[in-house]
């Protein structure tokens, strides 16, 4: 017999778990409370940070590669 079967879990997930129905109550009416048109249209400032860490990871991506060949070519004429 499996433990779900034998209702184990839904008894250890009652038991053992937060409710959160209390905090999640609270985020909705807080929600609620503001004004719904709030939201901001997306601009390029706003993706700054997204696209400093793709910049970051393309530098890192060519650093490492340039390392590889290099690593390479000396290890050729060895």
């Amino acid at each position: 017999m499996r433990m779900n079967e034998a209702g184990l879990l839904t008894i250890w997930w009652k038991k053992f778990a937060a409710d959160s129905s209390y905090c999640l109550r609270k985020i909705d009416m807080e929600t609620n409370n503001k004004i719904k048109n709030d939201k901001k249209p997306l601009t390029l400032k706003g993706l700054s940070g997204a696209f400093l860490a793709l910049g970051t990871g393309f530098a890192t991506a060519i650093a490492i590669f340039i390392l590889e060949i290099c690593y390479r070519y000396i290890n050729k004429k060895k």
